[in-house]
């Protein structure tokens, strides 16, 4: 297998691999950190793969989606839940136009689309047309192992989230909710900023919360340090705009941590399995209503809604099937 990619982490400038070559990953998996090249450079390194299956991964990019979409023979197009209504709502314009553009082009003829979700599938067929070839498999995230709920007092939480800074998460909304609340909480923010206007926006409204509400922010972590972060969390909060997956909810939840989050994400029927709560992202006093819940529940509660979480990741991700799932896709070129 070979993997396409930049060769830039956002908010790290410092780059960490070799670019613009082929790169052993592993003795099955090799791997193109992609640096600063021209067009033409990069046309050509395109066509020389254009008879392999290229599984795209987003909607937005000239040089990592456009390009492979006009080249590939055979292709899988997986818009990672940038199609959905949520992620629409946001850069409207710029969005439309680019969105128009590929309809022009005619992109999406000749190709699979891999929706993870019915929710996304939806999506697709509303802004390609009900005549569009989709493939419905949700993604394969590894189960991580059980942990323990660090001691909690009553009328106390530790929150976490784990993700990009940017309006598409609700941090702001998420920082507003909790000038509503009386409980003791401790909330802190792990990602690197995307939108710096947005994250001001955020630090200024951090100016007016009270004194039993405790914020921190602490950057860009790496993936093998999110296990120790949620561990050290009561739950887990973000009420996204939209979701294709989530990965990071997945991992709270397989870790033990109840979430809080969204209609518009995979995560539903929570409360009913105990293992975290849906709510309405835009509505502020709801938001605030579901961090009291935590923060009023016993340690032995939480300790059971804790159970209860890492079961319902667990029977959601049945990972031989979805191996066949993923097999079937790849055959359908």
């Amino acid at each position: 297998m070979k993997v396409i990619c930049s060769n830039e982490d956002l908010g790290r400038e410092k780059i960490l691999v070799q670019s613009n070559q082929w790169s052993n990953y592993s003795t099955k998996i090799k791997v193109w950190y992609s640096g600063k090249v021209g067009f033409m450079s990069w046309l050509k390194f395109l066509k020389q793969q254009q008879n392999e299956i290229f599984y795209i991964n987003g909607v937005y990019s000239v040089k990592f989606n456009l390009l492979p979409l006009l080249i590939s023979n055979q292709k899988i197009w997986a818009p990672r839940g940038m199609l959905d209504e949520g992620s629409l709502s946001q850069k409207k314009l710029k969005k439309k136009v680019f969105i128009n553009c590929l309809k022009l082009l005619r992109v999406h003829k000749n190709c699979v689309f891999h929706a993870t979700s019915m929710e996304e599938e939806k999506s697709i067929k509303k802004v390609f047309g009900n005549e569009s070839t989709i493939k419905v498999i949700s993604n394969v995230s590894k189960i991580l192992e059980l942990q323990n709920i660090s001691p909690k007092e009553m009328n106390s939480l530790k929150l976490v989230t784990i993700a990009l800074i940017s309006p598409m998460k609700n941090i702001l909304q998420v920082v507003r909710s909790l000038k509503q609340i009386p409980e003791n909480i401790e909330y802190n923010i792990y990602g690197p900023i995307k939108d710096e206007h947005y994250w001001a926006i955020c630090l200024q409204e951090m100016q007016n919360l009270a004194s039993n509400i405790k914020i921190y922010y602490h950057g860009d972590i790496r993936p093998n340090e999110v296990s120790e972060k949620l561990k050290e969390a009561h739950a887990y909060i973000q009420p996204s705009k939209s979701e294709n997956f989530g990965h990071s909810l997945f991992e709270a939840l397989s870790l033990g941590r109840p979430i809080i989050t969204s209609h518009t994400t995979p995560w539903k029927n929570l409360q009913e399995n105990h293992a975290g709560l849906n709510i309405d992202p835009e509505n502020t006093q709801e938001l605030s209503n579901s961090i009291s819940f935590f923060a009023k529940m016993s340690h032995e509660k939480l300790s059971y809604w804790s159970n209860m979480a890492h079961q319902y990741a667990t029977k959601k991700n049945d990972v031989s099937k979805l191996k066949q799932q993923y097999l079937e896709l790849f055959e359908m070129n």
